[in-house]
């Protein structure tokens, strides 16, 4: 998803460990009731945790990296408005258009074939693809929070709010890319101001280790308080409480997810400026491969629970580890593959 002149050393090192996460988060999340139960399974609680901390602020991270490394194409092309469309139509949209209706033929319930629920899904994405469609509108957002001239400080509190208007049920992506360009736009301005951010945080250990422990305490607190207080005071209330109750829900995750995403960057800069990181070859062609182990990773893990007989062989104790462990080497494989044929690196 992003080209060769576009690289940048960070970049190589956070996009395959976000990617890790994602994968992680897709073993564990029948633990959490993301997904439904495969045969055999088992409630445990430490796998629960293992499925929100993955995806604690692993998302936002993507977006941000997204809107970093858009930044440097505004600094490089100044691309139009019209370009912008143009060629996110073309890397986000194609692709989910493609793989959504790949992901409705197997797993959807084949009589709504046509239908104009059929249509709402596949624009929409079906399955993980929600993902592309919500990036694609970020990145307009983010765009055009960026040529709008008034100060940065404003727009990311414009930003904040929109983050409330995310509970509209708004399709194609939209209600999504109301929370997501909140973090679009805070990739855009890391990347301007990135010498500043590096001299000033990375010059050791030190930020990082406090950023990671925050990150931690914000997380735990935060997740324990939705959980067991404001999600349990909400289930009896009125609609007006109830709604309320998931508004601030929602700010509490936007707390520690913002401080996950500046954590995990700040740590890669800091041990890339202390030369802890070597940036190889194996990691270029790793970051490379990112977009198409994600397109592909969901596809593997529920034909895993769902398909085969792998749940009742391994149990439920190791099915998340082994879920894992395949999906990880099957989708890599399937997408140096696919970047071995012309449709394969036109959609990768």
């Amino acid at each position: 998803m992003q080209k060769k002149e576009n690289i940048l050393t960070d970049v190589c090192i956070i996009r395959p460990v976000l990617i890790f996460l994602l994968v992680v988060y897709h073993s564990f999340i029948i633990y959490q009731g993301g997904w439904s139960e495969p045969i055999g399974f088992e409630p445990n609680r430490f796998y629960w945790w293992i499925s929100k901390i993955s995806y604690s602020f692993m998302l936002e991270a993507f977006v941000m990296i997204s809107g970093y490394v858009f930044a440097l194409t505004l600094q490089k092309k100044n691309p139009s408005f019209k370009m912008v469309i143009k060629d996110k139509f073309k890397r986000l949209i194609i692709p989910s258009l493609i793989f959504s209706l790949i992901y409705y033929i197997i797993f959807y319930d084949h009589s709504d074939f046509f239908t104009f629920k059929f249509f709402i899904n596949i624009l929409s994405g079906c399955g993980h693809m929600w993902f592309l469609p919500m990036l694609f509108w970020a990145t307009i957002i983010g765009f055009l929070f960026d040529k709008i001239k008034y100060p940065e400080w404003l727009k990311l509190l414009v930003l904040l709010g929109c983050v409330a208007l995310s509970f509209l049920p708004i399709p194609f992506g939209i209600s999504s890319a109301l929370y997501y360009a909140l973090y679009f736009y805070v990739g855009i301005l890391i990347f301007k101001h990135k010498e500043y951010i590096i001299n000033k945080t990375c010059n050791n250990l030190t930020i990082s280790t406090l950023l990671g422990g925050g990150f931690l305490l914000l997380f735990i607190f935060g997740t324990l308080i939705n959980r067991d207080i404001i999600m349990a005071f909400a289930d009896n209330a009125s609609i007006l409480v109830k709604a309320i109750s998931l508004l601030i829900s929602k700010y509490i995750i936007v707390i520690y997810a913002l401080t996950g995403v500046i954590f995990i960057y700040v740590l890669t800069n800091t041990l890339l400026k202390a030369k802890r990181l070597v940036i190889g070859n194996w990691l270029k062609d790793l970051n490379a491969t990112c977009f198409g182990i994600y397109l592909f990773q969901q596809f593997i893990l529920q034909i895993l629970y769902y398909k085969t007989s792998l749940p009742a062989i391994v149990g439920a104790y190791w099915l998340p580890w082994v879920g894992l462990i395949v999906t990880l080497i099957i989708s890599y494989i399937l997408t140096k593959l696919s970047l071995k044929t012309r449709l394969g690196k036109q959609l990768m």
